[in-house]
């Protein structure tokens, strides 16, 4: 497929919030001040012939271009963590799923500043586009996406983590002060928040639900409650999000998803889903899953 042909879609629900809310607040008062950048390339994306060197690059450009950032590594500052999670280019074998019989490519990443050895912000993205591409695009705009998250969540700095909390308690709070709330509190990696994330995944507002999902994969946090309303929300969802919820119960490091996933990898019909499923197996229950230096992995259904 040709270059001008591709089309670039990065979880519109979750970007189009995000992005409203920097944009109309105006960025935080205190630029991100990034005196290192490391990078991290897991296992998986390597083999999918993600190249550290070529992250690195273009993190670069996008560092040097996003508004907010400054990049000196002459003085004190923050050090900037990026982890390029996963990526895959699937071409589907049935029409069903893919109508227009399209491949397409996605790339899951995380990013985390550390500020005196402690975390100052984290935000994970999924960008996703349709036909067979290099990861360039989806790096930049993954990364784009991620950064706002940090920018948003350290505006909210001056707050105590009481107020924030009772922000996403109280129905009477704005929907972009609720968003504020999520990103500061999951920065902070304070669990307290998971029982207000849960509640509103679980709630019929699609956009808080899409945003609550990118909270608990930030959050990564493993207790049960969180992990099954994840799986619940799976339920009915298109390809895209499907594979959100099997990055976020990853994220949790909980083997309590493991029959799901093992379920999704043989009975799901987009091609995608099933790898995302068999990489988050693989993380959370390695000796589940059949590899040829592991012939007696087994397998289950519960």
């Amino acid at each position: 497929m040709k270059a001008g042909k591709v089309l670039l879609s990065v979880v519109a629900l979750v970007l189009a919030a995000f992005a409203a809310i920097f944009w109309l607040s105006g960025p935080p008062g205190d630029d991100l001040h990034v005196r290192k950048v490391l990078i991290d390339v897991s296992p998986a994306a390597i083999a999918a012939n993600v190249d550290r060197e070529q992250v690195r690059r273009i993190v670069g450009d996008v560092l040097t271009s996003t508004r907010g950032v400054v990049v000196d590594e002459a003085n004190d500052g923050l050090v900037l963590r990026v982890r390029v999670e996963s990526f895959s280019t699937t071409t589907p074998a049935d029409l069903e799923s893919h109508p227009a019989g399209i491949s397409t490519s996605s790339l899951s990443l995380f990013v985390e500043v550390v500020e005196n050895d402690r975390s100052g912000g984290r935000g994970h993205s999924v960008a996703t586009a349709q036909g067979q591409m290099n990861p360039d695009a989806l790096i930049a705009q993954a990364l784009r996406d991620a950064i706002r998250q940090i920018q948003q969540a350290r505006a909210a700095n001056s707050l105590d983590s009481e107020t924030l909390l009772g922000w996403l308690s109280d129905d009477t709070t704005s929907e972009s002060q609720r968003r504020q709330a999520m990103l500061a509190l999951v920065s902070r990696n304070d669990r307290r928040v998971t029982p207000s994330l849960v509640r509103l995944l679980n709630s019929s507002d699609e956009g808080m639900a899409t945003a609550s999902l990118q909270a608990l994969t930030v959050l990564a946090d493993p207790d049960p409650d969180a992990v099954d309303a994840i799986i619940n929300h799976s339920a009915r969802q298109p390809p895209l999000v499907r594979r959100m919820c099997i990055e976020a119960v990853k994220a949790s490091g909980s083997p309590r998803a493991v029959p799901w996933l093992f379920t999704l990898t043989t009975g799901h019909p987009d091609a995608e889903v099933q790898a995302a499923a068999r990489a988050a197996m693989a993380a959370l229950a390695p000796e589940l899953v059949a590899s040829p230096g592991n012939p007696r992995a087994r397998a289950t259904g519960g």
